[in-house]
Parts: C-alpha cells; sequence; structure tokens
C-alpha cells in the first residue's frame, strides 16, 4: 500500500522558512506540494536543496532501485545506505551501487554507472549542479584519489573526511590528502604546503576561489593559514586544543 508524504512542507518546517509563506488575516498559509508516492519498503530519503524534488531508494524483488520524482532507474544488487543525493533543480542524480556480494562498487551519476573501486565516499554534487565528485580507492589498503566528473585525481594515502569544496563559480575545487606522513590541501589538483594535521571542516574558499584559508596544525601549535602564508602560532584555536586526524 503506498503512503504519500508531504515532504516540501516537511522541508520547510525543518529549514525555518514558514516565515516565508503566504498570510491571509494575520495567519499563515501552508501549501502542500505532493511530490511523489511513497512505497512501503524504501529508505534514504532525500530533498534537492530547493526541496522541490524527493529521492529514495526501494526495494524491487531481490535488488534495489533508486526513486527520483517518481522514476525508478536502474536495479542493483547493493545501493549504499545515505549514499543517494539530488542536486538544485533536480537536475543531477549519485549514489553508490554494486552489482553483486564480492563486487565492487561503482558511482552511479545521472544513471550511468562508473568505474569499479575497492572503496567509494558520497558523492558531492556541486552548488550549481555543475560538477560531482567522490573519494575511490582501488583496493581496500591502497591509496585514495578524488575523481571529479569522472577523471581520477593524484592518488594519496588518504582524504581528509571534510567533503570537496567547490568555488561558487563552480571553476576551483579544494580537499585535504594526506602523503605519508603529513598533510596537504589539494586545490585544482594542486598540492599546498605540508602539516602535521589540518582541522576538518576548516576549509574555506573565496566565490571567485582566489582566496583560500584553513587551520593547520605544526609542531604541537594551530596555525590559520592564508593563500599559502602561516599566521602566529597558539596552542588552541577555536576551542580546538588536541592534534587533529587530519
Amino acid at each position: 500500500m503506498e503512503r504519500t508524504m508531504v515532504w516540501r512542507l516537511a522541508a520547510l518546517a525543518v529549514a525555518g522558512l514558514l516565515g516565508g509563506l503566504a498570510q491571509a488575516d494575520g495567519a499563515y498559509r501552508v501549501e502542500e506540494t505532493r511530490l511523489a508516492p511513497l512505497p512501503k519498503v524504501c529508505r534514504d530519503l532525500v530533498l534537492s536543496p530547493d526541496s522541490k524534488h524527493m529521492g529514495y531508494v526501494a526495494r524491487q524483488g531481490s535488488k534495489w532501485v533508486a526513486v527520483v520524482d517518481g522514476v525508478a532507474g536502474e536495479a542493483y544488487d547493493t545501493i549504499r545506505e545515505d549514499s543517494l543525493v539530488i542536486g538544485p533543480g533536480g537536475r543531477r542524480v549519485a549514489y553508490v551501487a554494486s552489482k553483486g556480494k564480492g563486487q565492487g562498487v561503482f558511482a552511479v551519476i545521472d544513471g550511468q554507472p562508473g568505474p569499479e573501486y575497492a572503496g567509494i565516499t558520497r558523492p558531492v554534487i556541486s552548488l550549481q549542479g555543475d560538477h560531482v565528485a567522490y573519494a575511490a580507492a582501488r583496493s581496500k589498503s591502497g591509496p585514495m584519489q578524488m575523481v571529479i566528473d569522472g577523471q581520477p585525481g593524484p592518488q594519496y594515502d588518504d582524504l581528509g573526511l571534510q567533503e570537496i569544496v567547490f568555488s561558487l563559480d563552480e571553476r576551483h575545487t579544494v580537499y585535504t590528502a594526506k602523503a605519508g606522513a603529513k598533510w596537504q590541501v589539494v586545490m585544482d589538483g594542486v598540492p599546498g604546503p605540508r602539516h602535521d594535521g589540518i582541522m576538518d571542516g576548516s576549509l574555506h574558499l573565496s566565490s571567485d576561489g582566489k582566496h583560500l584559508a584553513y587551520m593547520a596544525y605544526n609542531a604541537g601549535k594551530w596555525q590559520a593559514v592564508i593563500d599559502g602564508s602561516p599566521g602566529p602560532a597558539h596552542d588552541s584555536i577555536s576551542g580546538v586544543d588536541s592534534k587533529p586526524g587530519g
């Protein structure tokens, strides 16, 4: 039996945007939009950034399908939990799938499966939807690389927990990577200065991609690094006083 979920309203409430709804006689007028029917067995409910498109993963016999706006994609043996993402306007859809037990995993982007890897992170769709990226490894113990628009980048021993950051003009990318015992910020495929650690979530890129700032850890001290130049060293920055994991 199908259920109908009003996800448009739910997203507005969570985002605190109900104040923007039309008012009549001093009271809010709530308008509901039925985005798609919801089957009984499904998971990973997601919305597009504008809350106008809904997706989820549903069971289809012994397989799983990603469904966006009521349209199901190809069926796969597995679709990784929490990997489904929808881009702005519902134009781009990406998730991680596999064809069977013991098989490699791959990113499915706009319905097209990519190459198999031993491991893949949840895909990231840029703010305007022009680019899709994910981190991947060819083997469980092997090096990792960032794959942007299907093009694998340089290989590193590890990649940071913070997702790749796109500039607002969509022309530049930054992420953190580990080479040997040191961490670096990789901007547009070019690694920057080496550090003992880089604070997760600290990457900030200007809207035009010309300026980069982050928090780095060196010789037991924290420093703000702006455009490659480290600032004064401190025991703690923003309440962080322990050595980072990367």
